[in-house]
Protein backbone atom coordinates (compact mmCIF):
# COMPACT_ATOMS: atom_id res chain seq x y z
CA UNK A 1 0.00 0.00 0.00
CA UNK A 2 1.11 3.66 -0.80
CA UNK A 3 -0.62 4.88 2.60
CA UNK A 4 -0.42 3.24 5.92
CA UNK A 5 -3.69 1.05 7.45
CA UNK A 6 -4.97 3.89 9.36
CA UNK A 7 -5.13 6.46 6.62
CA UNK A 8 -6.82 4.02 3.87
CA UNK A 9 -9.34 3.22 6.72
CA UNK A 10 -9.81 6.93 7.88
CA UNK A 11 -10.26 7.99 4.83
CA UNK A 12 -13.34 5.28 3.43
CA UNK A 13 -15.13 6.48 7.27
CA UNK A 14 -14.33 9.90 5.78
CA UNK A 15 -15.98 9.14 2.76
CA UNK A 16 -18.89 7.25 4.18
CA UNK A 17 -19.98 9.76 6.84
CA UNK A 18 -19.74 12.48 3.90
CA UNK A 19 -23.12 10.40 1.87
CA UNK A 20 -24.32 10.44 5.72
CA UNK A 21 -24.34 14.24 5.80
CA UNK A 22 -26.12 14.51 2.43
CA UNK A 23 -28.52 12.32 3.71
CA UNK A 24 -28.99 14.09 6.95
CA UNK A 25 -26.64 12.73 9.98
CA UNK A 26 -24.77 16.36 10.92
CA UNK A 27 -21.02 15.01 12.36
CA UNK A 28 -19.09 17.38 14.01
CA UNK A 29 -15.11 18.10 13.16
CA UNK A 30 -12.17 16.37 13.94
CA UNK A 31 -13.64 12.90 14.02
CA UNK A 32 -11.85 10.85 16.60
CA UNK A 33 -10.78 7.30 15.36
CA UNK A 34 -9.47 4.38 17.15
CA UNK A 35 -8.47 2.10 14.27
CA UNK A 36 -7.64 -1.56 14.77
CA UNK A 37 -5.64 -3.67 11.76
CA UNK A 38 -6.53 -7.00 13.39
CA UNK A 39 -4.22 -8.47 10.97
CA UNK A 40 -1.28 -6.93 11.74
CA UNK A 41 -1.94 -6.31 15.88
CA UNK A 42 -2.29 -3.12 15.73
CA UNK A 43 -3.85 -0.08 16.86
CA UNK A 44 -4.40 3.78 16.14
CA UNK A 45 -5.89 6.82 17.62
CA UNK A 46 -6.11 9.97 15.29
CA UNK A 47 -8.00 12.61 14.18
CA UNK A 48 -9.76 13.36 10.89
CA UNK A 49 -10.55 17.04 10.07
CA UNK A 50 -13.30 18.41 8.19
CA UNK A 51 -11.38 18.46 4.50
CA UNK A 52 -9.95 14.83 5.24
CA UNK A 53 -6.61 15.00 6.62
CA UNK A 54 -5.94 12.74 9.34
CA UNK A 55 -3.69 13.46 12.02
CA UNK A 56 -2.03 10.54 14.26
CA UNK A 57 -2.12 10.90 18.15
CA UNK A 58 -1.12 7.63 19.47
CA UNK A 59 -0.60 4.20 18.31
CA UNK A 60 0.81 0.65 19.43
CA UNK A 61 1.88 -2.48 17.52
CA UNK A 62 2.94 -5.72 18.70
CA UNK A 63 6.45 -5.82 17.61
CA UNK A 64 6.49 -9.98 16.49
CA UNK A 65 5.80 -9.73 12.61
CA UNK A 66 3.47 -12.48 12.19
CA UNK A 67 0.35 -11.75 10.80
CA UNK A 68 -2.85 -12.81 12.83
CA UNK A 69 -4.15 -15.29 9.74
CA UNK A 70 -0.28 -16.90 9.52
CA UNK A 71 -0.68 -17.69 13.24
CA UNK A 72 -4.29 -19.01 12.78
CA UNK A 73 -3.05 -21.26 9.54
CA UNK A 74 -0.18 -22.38 11.44
CA UNK A 75 -2.88 -23.52 14.14
CA UNK A 76 -5.42 -25.05 11.71
CA UNK A 77 -2.81 -26.80 10.18
CA UNK A 78 -1.72 -28.78 13.26
CA UNK A 79 -5.35 -29.77 13.36
CA UNK A 80 -5.97 -30.59 10.02
CA UNK A 81 -2.42 -31.37 8.38
CA UNK A 82 -1.88 -32.97 4.67
CA UNK A 83 -3.76 -29.57 3.37
CA UNK A 84 -1.98 -26.37 1.96
CA UNK A 85 -2.08 -23.33 3.29
CA UNK A 86 -4.10 -22.12 0.04
CA UNK A 87 -6.62 -25.27 0.52
CA UNK A 88 -6.79 -23.98 4.18
CA UNK A 89 -7.36 -20.30 3.49
CA UNK A 90 -9.53 -21.41 0.89
CA UNK A 91 -11.92 -23.09 3.22
CA UNK A 92 -12.09 -20.71 6.05
CA UNK A 93 -12.92 -17.77 3.38
CA UNK A 94 -15.31 -19.79 2.02
CA UNK A 95 -17.05 -20.74 4.61
CA UNK A 96 -17.04 -17.88 6.87
CA UNK A 97 -20.76 -17.19 6.52
CA UNK A 98 -21.57 -20.80 7.99
CA UNK A 99 -18.33 -20.37 10.72
CA UNK A 100 -19.82 -17.35 11.99
CA UNK A 101 -23.71 -18.63 12.01
CA UNK A 102 -22.10 -21.34 13.99
CA UNK A 103 -20.08 -19.58 15.96
CA UNK A 104 -22.23 -17.46 17.33
CA UNK A 105 -24.58 -19.47 18.46
CA UNK A 106 -21.38 -21.32 20.51
CA UNK A 107 -20.78 -18.27 22.45
CA UNK A 108 -24.50 -17.24 23.01
CA UNK A 109 -25.33 -20.64 24.15
CA UNK A 110 -22.53 -23.20 24.26
CA UNK A 111 -23.93 -25.35 21.61
CA UNK A 112 -20.61 -27.19 20.04
CA UNK A 113 -21.51 -27.66 16.50
CA UNK A 114 -19.50 -28.19 13.38
CA UNK A 115 -17.94 -25.04 12.81
CA UNK A 116 -15.69 -26.00 9.42
CA UNK A 117 -15.53 -28.90 7.30
CA UNK A 118 -11.79 -29.38 5.12
CA UNK A 119 -12.20 -32.72 2.84
CA UNK A 120 -13.08 -35.50 5.55
CA UNK A 121 -12.51 -33.38 8.65
CA UNK A 122 -14.96 -31.79 10.64
CA UNK A 123 -13.61 -28.90 13.35
CA UNK A 124 -16.17 -28.06 15.93
CA UNK A 125 -16.23 -24.70 17.31
CA UNK A 126 -14.48 -25.33 20.65
CA UNK A 127 -12.15 -26.57 18.52
CA UNK A 128 -11.76 -23.52 15.80
CA UNK A 129 -11.60 -21.30 19.24
CA UNK A 130 -8.68 -22.94 20.39
CA UNK A 131 -6.99 -22.62 16.68
CA UNK A 132 -7.89 -19.04 17.37
CA UNK A 133 -6.27 -18.83 20.93
CA UNK A 134 -2.92 -18.04 19.74
CA UNK A 135 -3.72 -15.35 17.38
CA UNK A 136 -6.31 -13.87 20.22
CA UNK A 137 -3.53 -13.67 22.83
CA UNK A 138 -0.99 -11.66 20.88
CA UNK A 139 -4.61 -9.39 20.31
CA UNK A 140 -4.84 -9.49 24.08
CA UNK A 141 -1.24 -7.71 24.00
CA UNK A 142 -2.76 -4.84 21.69
CA UNK A 143 -5.88 -4.24 23.71
CA UNK A 144 -3.72 -4.14 27.28
CA UNK A 145 -2.38 -0.77 25.85
CA UNK A 146 -6.06 0.55 25.35
CA UNK A 147 -6.27 2.27 28.55
CA UNK A 148 -2.64 4.09 28.44
CA UNK A 149 -3.66 4.98 25.03
CA UNK A 150 -6.75 6.75 25.99
CA UNK A 151 -5.23 8.56 28.53
CA UNK A 152 -2.64 9.80 25.87
CA UNK A 153 -5.36 10.39 23.30
CA UNK A 154 -7.54 12.62 25.54
CA UNK A 155 -10.76 11.55 23.34
CA UNK A 156 -14.29 11.66 24.18
CA UNK A 157 -15.84 8.10 24.85
CA UNK A 158 -19.15 9.26 23.89
CA UNK A 159 -18.14 10.42 20.07
CA UNK A 160 -15.41 8.18 19.11
CA UNK A 161 -15.55 5.99 16.16
CA UNK A 162 -13.86 2.43 16.24
CA UNK A 163 -13.22 0.94 13.03
CA UNK A 164 -11.92 -2.53 12.78
CA UNK A 165 -10.06 -3.12 9.75
CA UNK A 166 -8.33 -6.27 8.42
CA UNK A 167 -10.21 -10.05 7.79
CA UNK A 168 -9.77 -11.68 10.81
CA UNK A 169 -12.34 -8.66 11.91
CA UNK A 170 -14.50 -10.37 9.93
CA UNK A 171 -14.79 -13.42 12.15
CA UNK A 172 -16.96 -13.54 14.59
CA UNK A 173 -14.39 -14.80 17.21
CA UNK A 174 -12.04 -11.83 17.04
CA UNK A 175 -15.28 -9.59 16.86
CA UNK A 176 -16.17 -11.02 20.05
CA UNK A 177 -13.45 -10.84 21.63
CA UNK A 178 -12.23 -7.41 20.65
CA UNK A 179 -15.32 -6.17 21.60
CA UNK A 180 -15.49 -8.54 25.13
CA UNK A 181 -12.01 -6.89 26.11
CA UNK A 182 -13.27 -3.02 25.37
CA UNK A 183 -16.68 -3.46 27.36
CA UNK A 184 -14.40 -4.59 30.52
CA UNK A 185 -12.76 -1.54 30.27
CA UNK A 186 -14.77 1.05 28.77
CA UNK A 187 -18.38 2.13 28.71
CA UNK A 188 -19.56 -0.32 26.30
CA UNK A 189 -22.47 -3.51 26.49
CA UNK A 190 -21.27 -5.94 24.64
CA UNK A 191 -24.65 -7.16 24.07
CA UNK A 192 -25.71 -3.88 22.77
CA UNK A 193 -22.32 -3.51 20.13
CA UNK A 194 -24.66 -3.99 16.99
CA UNK A 195 -26.28 -0.93 17.64
CA UNK A 196 -23.83 1.55 19.49
CA UNK A 197 -23.22 3.96 16.83
CA UNK A 198 -19.41 4.35 17.78
CA UNK A 199 -19.05 0.72 15.75
CA UNK A 200 -18.95 2.08 12.51
CA UNK A 201 -18.29 -1.10 10.71
CA UNK A 202 -21.86 -2.13 10.88
CA UNK A 203 -23.10 1.31 8.90
CA UNK A 204 -20.48 -0.36 6.10
CA UNK A 205 -21.73 -2.20 2.50
CA UNK A 206 -18.57 -3.82 2.59
CA UNK A 207 -16.16 -6.40 4.76
CA UNK A 208 -13.43 -5.12 7.24
CA UNK A 209 -10.79 -7.22 5.13
CA UNK A 210 -12.11 -5.19 2.11
CA UNK A 211 -11.94 -1.70 4.21
CA UNK A 212 -7.88 -0.90 3.58
CA UNK A 213 -7.98 -1.23 0.07
CA UNK A 214 -11.14 0.19 -0.40
CA UNK A 215 -9.71 3.49 1.63
CA UNK A 216 -6.65 3.60 0.08
CA UNK A 217 -9.15 3.91 -3.30
CA UNK A 218 -10.81 6.42 -2.01
CA UNK A 219 -7.87 8.68 -0.83
CA UNK A 220 -5.85 8.42 -4.18
CA UNK A 221 -8.76 9.34 -5.93
CA UNK A 222 -9.42 12.59 -3.75
CA UNK A 223 -6.07 12.91 -2.87
CA UNK A 224 -5.69 14.06 -7.14
CA UNK A 225 -6.61 17.40 -8.26
CA UNK A 226 -9.96 16.81 -10.11
CA UNK A 227 -9.78 19.73 -12.82
CA UNK A 228 -8.10 20.78 -15.93
CA UNK A 229 -6.99 24.79 -15.11
CA UNK A 230 -5.52 26.52 -18.25
CA UNK A 231 -4.95 30.54 -17.75
CA UNK A 232 -6.00 32.12 -21.01
CA UNK A 233 -3.55 35.27 -21.60
CA UNK A 234 -3.63 37.66 -25.08
CA UNK A 235 -0.11 37.36 -26.49
CA UNK A 236 1.37 40.46 -28.18
CA UNK A 237 -0.60 43.17 -29.66
CA UNK A 238 -2.51 41.13 -31.78
CA UNK A 239 -5.20 39.92 -28.97
CA UNK A 240 -4.79 36.32 -29.94
CA UNK A 241 -5.59 34.16 -27.12
CA UNK A 242 -3.14 31.69 -25.67
CA UNK A 243 -4.17 29.02 -23.55
CA UNK A 244 -1.44 28.16 -20.74
CA UNK A 245 -1.85 24.54 -19.08
CA UNK A 246 -1.41 25.49 -14.99
CA UNK A 247 -2.93 21.93 -13.74
CA UNK A 248 -4.40 18.67 -15.09
CA UNK A 249 -6.96 16.52 -13.92
CA UNK A 250 -5.58 13.14 -11.61
CA UNK A 251 -2.00 14.66 -11.02
CA UNK A 252 -1.18 14.45 -7.52
CA UNK A 253 -2.06 17.00 -4.73
CA UNK A 254 1.37 16.84 -3.38
CA UNK A 255 2.85 17.62 -6.28
CA UNK A 256 1.64 21.17 -6.30
CA UNK A 257 3.39 21.91 -3.08
CA UNK A 258 6.70 23.23 -5.18
CA UNK A 259 5.12 24.07 -8.34
CA UNK A 260 6.70 26.43 -10.43
CA UNK A 261 5.20 30.10 -10.97
CA UNK A 262 4.02 30.64 -14.37
CA UNK A 263 5.47 34.90 -16.11
CA UNK A 264 5.67 37.05 -15.66
CA UNK A 265 2.54 38.57 -16.74
CA UNK A 266 1.39 42.11 -17.40
CA UNK A 267 -1.99 43.25 -15.56
CA UNK A 268 -3.65 46.53 -16.06
CA UNK A 269 -5.27 48.41 -13.31
CA UNK A 270 -9.11 46.97 -13.00
CA UNK A 271 -8.57 43.98 -15.61
CA UNK A 272 -9.51 40.41 -14.38
CA UNK A 273 -7.75 37.28 -15.27
CA UNK A 274 -9.26 34.34 -16.70
CA UNK A 275 -8.98 30.58 -16.02
CA UNK A 276 -10.69 27.67 -18.18
CA UNK A 277 -11.54 25.12 -15.50
CA UNK A 278 -12.70 21.70 -17.31
CA UNK A 279 -13.46 24.14 -20.59
CA UNK A 280 -15.76 26.86 -18.29
CA UNK A 281 -14.24 29.96 -18.26
CA UNK A 282 -13.66 31.70 -15.09
CA UNK A 283 -12.76 35.19 -14.08
CA UNK A 284 -10.74 36.37 -11.17
CA UNK A 285 -10.37 39.32 -10.05
CA UNK A 286 -7.48 40.90 -8.79
CA UNK A 287 -7.04 42.92 -5.68
CA UNK A 288 -6.85 46.31 -6.15
CA UNK A 289 -3.44 46.99 -4.68
CA UNK A 290 -1.89 44.70 -6.75
CA UNK A 291 -2.08 46.71 -10.06
CA UNK A 292 -1.19 50.48 -10.54
CA UNK A 293 -2.13 52.66 -12.44
CA UNK A 294 0.31 51.80 -14.95
CA UNK A 295 -0.37 48.08 -14.21
CA UNK A 296 2.21 45.56 -12.87
CA UNK A 297 4.19 42.17 -13.31
CA UNK A 298 2.86 38.98 -11.91
CA UNK A 299 3.32 35.53 -11.95
CA UNK A 300 1.10 33.03 -11.29
CA UNK A 301 0.68 29.01 -10.26
CA UNK A 302 -2.02 26.63 -8.78
CA UNK A 303 -1.71 25.18 -5.20
CA UNK A 304 -3.43 22.94 -3.13
CA UNK A 305 -4.74 23.72 0.07
CA UNK A 306 -7.63 21.89 2.15
CA UNK A 307 -7.97 19.18 -0.69
CA UNK A 308 -8.92 22.62 -2.80
CA UNK A 309 -7.30 23.94 -6.04
CA UNK A 310 -6.11 27.49 -5.19
CA UNK A 311 -4.67 30.17 -7.65
CA UNK A 312 -1.68 31.97 -6.48
CA UNK A 313 -0.65 35.41 -7.99
CA UNK A 314 2.14 36.68 -6.40
CA UNK A 315 3.23 40.67 -7.47
CA UNK A 316 6.69 40.33 -9.12
CA UNK A 317 7.73 43.78 -7.99
CA UNK A 318 7.10 42.43 -4.13
CA UNK A 319 7.51 38.51 -3.68
CA UNK A 320 6.76 38.42 -0.55
CA UNK A 321 2.51 39.72 -2.05
CA UNK A 322 1.29 36.82 -2.61
CA UNK A 323 -3.10 36.32 -3.07
CA UNK A 324 -4.81 33.22 -3.22
CA UNK A 325 -8.25 32.70 -5.29
CA UNK A 326 -10.22 29.54 -4.84
CA UNK A 327 -10.59 27.99 -8.10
Amino acid sequence: MEISIFEAAAAYDYEMARESIKEGSGLSYPQQYVIFDTDNYAVWFCNCSETGNVELIAEYALSDGSPFMDDVMTELAKFVPGHSEAELRGCLEEQRESINSEMLTFLVSGLDGAALTIGDVTVKCSELEYIFRTALQKLDDVLSKMEELWAKSGFDEDSVRIIMAGSPADHVLTWNHICRKLSEKRFYDIELVSSDSRFVNFTYGISAGRIAEEGEKLYNEHSRIGVDIALLAVEGGEGAVQKIPLAAKKTPMASFEDMRYMGPLFIAEGEDLELEVDQERKKIKIPDFFASEDGDLIDVRVCVKDRRPLLRIRRCSAPDCIYDVLI
